[in-house]
């Protein structure tokens, strides 16, 4: 099967800014990682220290919280600033959703400052309303984060972890009427590709498509165009699965890693003996995925490729080859 490809070409990856926005971001995943297993360490220690929420003699008026980002919005989002701390991102409509939690996020009472950059142009936007914190009650832990499509922001102070917001779930349920999607995300655009797949594997295909694109409107908002027509995006990731799956690849961060390539190279994979011939050694096994990035070219965009999607898990979406 031809590698998919989409009806407009995606930006190039932009060598200098990419490095310093890949750098940064894994500064800050480390930051976070180091957060949350000081965060757990105390827990461990301490029998109150599990409540996220106290208020110290250092930070009067600030209150320590597991924050949740929200994103209703349609295009891909990144560095979504709460005051200047990084509280996530988010893939866009109907995939970005919640996703984690950060850890122990100080927040102030009062008027907060909230900011993101959009996938697609790069722009910062800052939110259209002020929200302001009031004391919450003593077991409400969590924060919600919920951005709406008029680019205000409401903050919710949760006892458990933050569903979305009457108002959000009903945003995203018209988004999904108004494309013609089930809430299965990519199963009706992948049924209309006509497949002759058995049942299983169609499902196993649908699962990891939703995945992916998840994956990639995070990590290569620009790359992946967010204002794409999401079943067209559907479409693309699930045909390009199809051309992995051939290739023996199974594991959530090697399916990434190659439509990223195929965002990026299109019909050069095919008609390039050198990336042909890489191909063919993937599938024969003799190199692995991290492997055929390393030896693809010798641009920056292999590189960068390698970097966005380091911190994305190993699971298998099917059975390996």
């Amino acid at each position: 099967m031809n590698l998919a490809s989409m009806d407009s070409k995606p930006k190039p990856l932009k060598k200098a800014e990419a490095f310093v926005l890949v750098r940064a971001a894994f500064a800050r995943r480390l930051f976070r990682l180091t957060l949350f297993l000081l965060v757990g360490t105390l827990a461990a220690c301490e029998p109150d220290a599990d409540r996220a929420k106290t208020e110290t003699p250092h930070q009067p008026g600030v209150v320590y919280f597991h924050v949740s980002l929200h994103s209703y919005l349609e295009p891909a989002i990144f560095d979504v600033m709460l005051n200047g701390i990084d509280i996530g991102a988010s893939g866009g409509q109907p995939s970005g959703g919640p996703g984690g939690v950060m850890v122990g996020v100080p927040v102030p009472l009062g008027k907060q400052e909230i900011t993101w950059r959009l996938g697609d142009s790069g722009d910062t936007v800052h939110a259209a309303n002020t929200p302001v914190l009031t004391a919450p009650a003593n077991d409400e832990t969590y924060l919600g984060v919920h951005i709406y499509p008029d680019n205000t922001v409401e903050l919710v102070a949760e006892k458990y972890w933050p569903e979305d917001t009457a108002k959000g779930a009903a945003i995203t349920r018209q988004w999904i009427a108004d494309h013609g999607l089930a809430v299965t995300g990519c199963a009706a655009p992948i049924a209309e590709l006509g497949l002759t797949l058995p049942p299983e594997q169609q499902k196993q295909l649908i699962f990891a498509a939703d995945r992916v694109l998840f994956q990639v409107n995070v990590n290569f908002p620009v790359e992946f165009g967010p204002r794409k027509p999401y079943v067209d995006k559907c479409r693309f990731v699930a045909a390009t699965l199809i051309t992995a799956r051939d290739l023996g690849l199974s594991r959530l961060r090697d399916l990434v890693n190659f439509v990223a390539l195929t965002l990026s190279y299109h019909e050069r994979m095919q008609s390039d003996a050198h990336f042909a011939a890489l191909l063919d050694q993937l599938r024969q096994k003799r190199l692995t995925m991290d492997q055929v990035l390393k030896q693809w070219d010798t641009t920056d965009t292999p590189v960068i490729i390698s970097v966005r999607s380091r911190d994305i898990d190993d699971t298998p979406l099917w059975q390996e080859r």
